[in-house]
Formats: C-alpha cells, structure tokens, sequence
C-alpha cells in the first residue's frame, strides 16, 4: 500500500513538472529553439549548430540516396499501410487542438524594424507586416484560446537604413501531466478504431 501511494506521489509530481520551450530569432544570431525541464536544458535547433553540421547532412543524405538504390526484399500490402495511417491520422487534429489549448505563453516579444532602399516599398511593408503581426497575435489569443501574459510588439518604419531588422522572442510551457493525457486519449481513440475494425472482420 506505501508503495503504491508513493508511486502515485512520484507520478503527480512528475506530472506537475513543466516542459519549458524558447524561441529566439535574431537577426545576426539566427534561430534558436532551446527546452528546459526542471535545470536540464537542450538546443533542440541552432543555425549556428546546423551551418557547422552541412558536411555531415551530406554524407547522411548520400547514405539515404544509396539505401534507397537497394531493392525491396519484402513488399508491404498498400491497403493495410494506407488503413493504418488513416487510423493514426484521423484523431491528430483533437490531439493537437487539446495540446495548443493548455500551452501557456509566458512571454511575445517582436521587434521589427522595416526599411527598404524605396521609402514607398518600406511604407508598404510596415502596414502588410503590422496587420499580418497583430492580426496572427489576436487569432491565437481568440480561436487557439492561448493565453499571452507578457507581451510586447513594437513595429517601426526605418526609412534611413536599407535593410530590414527582426527580433522575435517566444516563451511558453506545458505540463508534462497534459501532454499524458492527450496522449493517453489519442492512443485509446487509436486502439479502439483497431479493435473495433478486428472484431467487425470476424463477423
């Protein structure tokens, strides 16, 4: 019996936990993608990572192009591959839409600053870019129901520079419990669908 309540101890805990996600892009620096948990901390994409790695993405996709030189032993039945897709695709969108709704975004930072050889070309894509940004901001704080805690947008025209200037800092987090149970719900939705279809066979 103490086992089992320090399991579910242990469990709650761990579910509590927050995955931690950040994305940065700058101009100079490029793109970064990081996730914390707990102290742990990993680049999931780096610009700078991926421009020193070139070489080694061209050897895995000479290694790729050769593997796909070699001919099938085993030929795959199409229906039964394209059914087992159908079955794992179909419950995606109410994963994805119950996932989106419990991320929290602690932090929107957005700092443009447009300019253009043109001053007409600048004006221009100051105002596409300035609705295109709010307009984006406000459909996910109404249809996605996300929630921005901290935000900070600040688009400015720059008709003395020639080149444009993007800063973009996003900050958000789910619990590990809610990831769980959206996963525990799709992958119950997709067993249900295999056994139901098993058992309408043997009839």
């Amino acid at each position: 019996m103490k086992f089992v309540i320090i399991l579910l101890a242990i469990i709650l805990i761990i579910g509590l936990i927050k995955i931690r996600f950040k994305i940065l892009y700058d101009k100079n620096k490029g793109l970064n993608i990081t996730v914390k948990i707990l102290f742990l901390k990993f680049i999931i994409f780096s610009s700078k990572f991926n421009k020193g790695k070139k070489k080694e993405s061209e050897h895995e996709e000479k290694a790729v192009k050769k593997a796909k030189k070699k001919p099938k032993k085993e030929k795959k039945n199409i229906l039964q591959t394209i059914n087992m897709i159908k079955i794992l695709i179909i419950p995606l969108p109410k994963l994805l839409k119950y996932l989106i709704k419990k991320f929290k975004i602690t932090k929107l930072k957005l700092n443009f600053n447009i300019s253009n050889e043109d001053a007409k070309k600048t004006a221009l894509n100051y105002a596409k870019i300035s609705c295109l940004t709010y307009n984006l901001v406000r459909f996910i704080n109404c249809f996605c129901k996300v929630k921005v805690k901290n935000e900070e947008i600040v688009i400015t025209p720059n008709f003395l520079k020639e080149t444009s200037d993007y800063f973009c800092l996003l900050n958000f987090n789910i619990k590990i419990a809610k990831i769980f149970i959206g996963l525990s719900i799709y992958f119950t939705n997709v067993l249900l669908e295999l056994f139901s279809q098993k058992f309408f066979k043997k009839l």
